[in-house]
């Protein structure tokens, strides 16, 4: 039998890292190349609002990086407080992932722009 989660406790899980990400402000997406670990953008993310069933949102589909740092492809991508503090990452992906991005193939100075919300979802 798997080991499963009630939606409180999946809420209470979700609520923990929401406050993680929240705290001392905004969070930052910092999206990454996994060759050498190059952060290749970074975008201010709104709040993650409470919980539902599980998941956590920011809601900043839209927001932009609009002076990429470095030239790589996008793997993943860093969730940080805004001190810097890492509190999950996932794949990013065009239309896939945990984050989903206008193009992984990024060049510097290109605008790196989110097309849908970041959330997490707790184990079920």
């Amino acid at each position: 039998m798997a080991v499963t989660h009630t939606t409180a406790t999946r809420n209470a899980l979700a609520e923990a890292v929401r406050t993680a990400a929240n705290t001392g402000g905004t969070p930052v997406l910092n999206i990454h190349q996994t060759s050498g670990d190059t952060l290749l953008a970074s975008i201010s993310l709104a709040v993650f609002g409470a919980a539902s069933s599980g998941v956590i949102t920011s809601v900043s589909s839209g927001n932009a990086d609009s002076s990429a740092n470095a030239t790589g492809t996008a793997a993943y991508a860093r969730v940080n407080r805004n001190d810097g503090t890492e509190v999950f990452r996932g794949a990013v992906g065009v239309g896939a992932g945990e984050v989903q991005i206008s193009s992984t193939s990024i060049a510097t100075g290109d605008t790196v722009t989110l097309t849908s919300n970041v959330t997490w979802t707790a184990p079920t």
